[in-house]
């Protein structure tokens, strides 16, 4: 278990980033919503990972830098074990019903049948496992994680899509981002963001 109880694959790659710049990072978990409204305030000023295209209302571009990619995240789509289907076009899933994350703008979620909003990834991964929603979307590697913890059986689709996954800076602290850019091309580099998400690749847990 990490520092504060948190674990996991971005837990991990912003306490590399912050070692690495020499800062030290209050962690913190909110709904996300909430995180979008204490960025905006100021109260926080540096979350990860985040593609910015989440992140897209004028009154967050005017307060928010981002860092050089650290990874390409793969959203898929998740089924309960058993039951999953073709989706050969977005309109596949107007009959569906789709469970995703309160705070979040999905591609393509106007043509979702019924929008099922959870709090966080390991209440998404859950009430997929227990055939609660058709289908749901999340990061591989933090549905292989969250799966992996709860020992819950799921089933990976197709990639929903591919983006970036970046860390989000408030522009009050914007002297940073040269040395959290430079912190992740030698994290790169030396091969730590590998072996991060290897290590959650097999990570084990006791049940």
């Amino acid at each position: 278990m990490g520092e504060n109880g948190y674990e996991g694959i971005y837990i991990d790659l912003i306490r590399e980033v912050a070692k690495r710049i020499g800062v030290h990072i209050k962690e913190k978990t909110y709904p996300i919503n909430r995180r979008r409204e204490l960025f905006l305030r100021g109260k926080i000023v540096i979350t990860c990972c985040v593609n910015p295209v989440w992140r897209s209302k004028p009154e967050e571009k005017e307060i928010q830098l981002f860092s050089i990619p650290l990874h390409i995240g793969r959203e898929m789509f998740l089924f309960p074990n058993g039951k999953s289907f073709p989706i050969p076009n977005p309109e596949s899933l107007k009959p569906k019903s789709v469970v995703g994350i309160d705070g979040y703008t999905y591609l393509g979620e106007k043509y979702f049948g019924t929008r099922m909003d959870v709090r966080d990834p390991a209440q998404v991964v859950r009430m997929i496992s227990v055939g609660r929603g058709d289908v749901g979307l999340l990061q591989y590697e933090v549905a292989n994680f969250h799966a992996k913890q709860q020992n819950a059986e799921i089933e990976f689709g197709p990639v929903h899509h591919s983006s970036p996954m970046q860390i989000r800076l408030h522009k009050s602290k914007a002297p940073y981002l040269p040395k959290i850019n430079k912190a992740i091309t030698d994290l790169k580099k030396e091969g730590v963001i590998k072996r991060i998400f290897k290590k959650y690749e097999n990570f084990q847990f006791s049940h």
